[in-house]
């Protein structure tokens, strides 16, 4: 809205307001869905105005009007977040790289283990084998033993008999 002076302008909120009340329940969703987020450093140099007048306490304000002071209650609770918000978003943002961390560390450990379980069947698939090669070498040593000694009572017995030829 045009100002006193020529070129200046006054900001005017009561038509842009009267509209925005018209529909209570569009407003009041407007409110729940304020994405509080989005708060910028300008909206909350034009609301410190407003939050710091003592006049704009929900107390007082409840002695005006009992609707204003939820609204008046939201305002302050909007101002308080912003500064919140200042201090917990780098740890938002650390939590944020945090958890990429933690999955790609996860994934990693993840493909270690399929890794490592496939070292490890295969480990066991020759551990097995080795040891089916080991009992397979008993035998035969057992088997050359045993033959070992068949020879050595034949050779005995053919050189008993030879002796016995001789007489």
């Amino acid at each position: 809205v045009p100002g006193m002076r020529p070129g200046e302008k006054i900001l005017d909120y009561w038509e842009p307001g009267r509209i925005m009340l018209s529909d209570p329940g569009a407003f009041l969703s407007s409110l729940m869905n304020f994405d509080r987020d989005s708060i910028t450093a300008d909206m909350i140099e034009k609301l410190k105005k407003y939050v710091e007048d003592p006049e704009f306490t929900p107390p007082k304000i409840a002695k005006i009007s009992k609707a204003c002071t939820s609204l008046c209650m939201w305002v302050h609770a909007m101002y308080k977040y912003y500064f919140v918000n200042l201090a917990v978003a780098p740890k938002k943002a650390a939590l944020s790289t945090a958890k990429d961390e933690l999955e790609k560390t996860e994934r990693a450990l993840s493909e270690a283990k399929a890794k490592m379980k496939e070292v490890t069947e295969r480990l066991d698939k020759l551990q097995s084998q080795l040891n089916a090669k080991i009992e397979f070498k008993r035998e035969k040593e057992q088997s050359i033993a045993t033959c070992e000694e068949r020879m050595s009572r034949a050779v005995r017995l053919i050189t008993g008999l030879s002796d016995e030829r001789v007489r």
